[in-house]
């Protein structure tokens, strides 16, 4: 944030990474990283590029620099349509950490081997000091301790 905002504005900075959904009976659910030669039997659920396009562009590269866009089963509108068939055993997906709220219960989300250092997911907020709304520490409340 520029200095000339600084003294007006708070701001918070979450990480928001990337992450691989996996069903939790999957036999790579418990690994701590996973690697692109990990995946080249996995049916893979992606969002539609409409739905949320920066994503849908980072993975797009990911599979094709890998040899793994072949592997895509179908597209889905919404994150919820994902989970269900990753539930379904019909594949895994992608998202990132936050988008998921609630969706965690047959689920393990793991890391993967993505250029990181070029693709910022992370969440940030920002909202004026003088900002006297009630519901802004309810939102910061359910983001921060989702």
């Amino acid at each position: 944030m520029n200095n000339s905002l600084s003294h007006k504005m708070h701001s918070f900075i979450m990480d928001n990474s990337l992450k691989i959904i996996f069903l939790d009976n999957h036999e790579l659910k418990s690994s701590k990283f996973i690697k692109s030669e990990q995946l080249r039997n996995e049916p893979i659920i992606m969002f539609k590029q409409e739905a949320s396009p920066f994503i849908y562009d980072v993975l797009i590269k990911y599979l094709r620099t890998n040899g793994l866009y072949n592997n895509i089963v179908s597209y889905e509108n919404d994150l919820q349509s994902m989970i269900l068939k990753v539930e379904a055993g019909k594949g895994i997906t992608f998202t990132t950490e936050l988008s998921l709220g609630s969706f965690t219960k047959n689920i393990n989300l793991v890391d993967f081997d993505y250029d990181r250092a070029n693709v910022k997911t992370d969440l940030v907020l920002a909202w004026r000091k003088d900002c006297e709304n009630p519901s802004l520490s309810l939102f910061l409340d359910d983001i921060v301790y989702a």
